[in-house]
């Protein structure tokens, strides 16, 4: 009897060390999902924007958050204004592992995404994170524009407020008015849109548009509505148009290396932060921009015209022409008008949302 009583207890007992083994296993599981267990790595994301740039009111809590999901274990230091490289070498720079993260605008390495440029295209989008939404589910839905991105880790992917027409001097309303005039614009499809509606597009680096402006040089830039205001510009234009011209899409990947270094418990947590959601923050953030844009310019005395109606229509029949060369020259790197076609139907579909 007290040795089936012995029998009993043991047993008792060592279903309950099996039990609270089990539970601690379990728990130390929680706690280590976040990588508590694994090697810490310090990451470099690098940057050729001013270093309070207005995407760091988001990617400066996205870093912290990414430490927190991982324990600790993943930190990520901000290097800004090209003190890694410049924008255009940022991309090569992360396939090579010159750095460990980068974030840029594709168009600064020109014929590097070309299906990435179907987001670029005039007058698609009203807001960034209605272009935003579109360029995730092309992204998702067309394996060659994927392929874009193929030698690293895509961490987010998101467009840019909308870019309008600014001048100093002379008013534009409409398109005789682009007639001679001569406009900094952001890249090779803008200054091909400025050039159809009559006028000139030239390129030249930001620091150099306020004195260019200033100096009669050019009449004045088609940019981002948040561009202004950044650039300091708001006493030197005089005039706005707000065409909803164009948007340019950015990116933020990591090495792909690096990414395949870290444990599965990093990758899920960082996963998890990143993407989509981290993509439609940042394009919010660019859309708070703009507002306060447009405001900074009104209150600094510029008058600001809306262009639409009629006159919109007749401007968006020559970004149609724009678009089917784009359409022509980039059909070898893919279904360039299904592409076309998606992100027209798309982006009626997020604007009434």
């Amino acid at each position: 009897m007290r040795k089936s009583m012995r029998m009993g207890l043991l047993g008792t007992a060592l279903l309950s060390t099996a039990l609270a083994a089990a539970c601690g296993s379990s728990g130390d599981t929680a706690s280590t999902a976040a990588g508590s267990s694994d090697k810490k790595v310090n990451l470099t994301l690098g940057h050729a924007f001013p270093a309070d740039h207005l995407t760091m009111d988001v990617l400066t809590p996205w870093t912290k958050s990414v430490s927190e999901a991982t324990g600790g274990t993943v930190t990520i230091d901000v290097q800004g204004a090209g003190a890694l490289g410049a924008g255009t070498v940022v991309y090569e720079n992360v396939v090579s592992g010159a750095q460990d993260l980068g974030m840029a605008i594709q168009g600064y390495t020109p014929g590097k995404f070309p299906l990435t440029e179907a987001v670029d295209l005039p007058f698609r989008f009203t807001r960034a994170e209605q272009a935003t939404r579109t360029l995730w589910d092309a992204y998702e839905q067309f394996p060659e524009l994927a392929a874009e991105y193929k030698q690293t880790k895509v961490l987010a992917l998101w467009a840019t407020d909308v870019g309008d027409i600014f001048t100093a001097k002379k008013q534009v309303k409409t398109m005789e008015d682009m007639k001679g005039l001569t406009l900094r614009g952001p890249g090779a499809t803008q200054n091909r849109l400025i050039e159809e509606l009559g006028g000139k597009g030239v390129v030249m680096p930001a620091a150099d548009v306020v004195d260019s402006v200033d100096r009669g040089v050019i009449g004045g830039l088609m940019v981002a509505g948040s561009g202004p205001k950044s650039l300091g510009m708001a006493k030197s234009l005089d005039y706005g148009l707000r065409c909803a011209c164009y948007t340019t899409a950015l990116f933020l990947t990591m090495n792909q290396k690096e990414w395949d270094g870290l444990s599965d418990a990093q990758r899920a947590a960082i996963d998890k932060t990143a993407g989509r959601e981290l993509s439609i923050k940042l394009a919010k953030r660019f859309d708070a921009a703009y507002d306060g844009g447009i405001a900074a310019l009104v209150e600094g005395g510029a008058t600001m015209t809306v262009l639409e109606g009629e006159e919109r229509k007749r401007w968006e029949a020559v970004g149609d022409k724009v678009i089917q060369e784009w359409v022509t020259a980039r059909k070898a790197a893919g279904p360039s008008q299904k592409l076309v076609d998606f992100v027209k139907t798309k982006s009626r579909e997020y604007a009434a949302k």
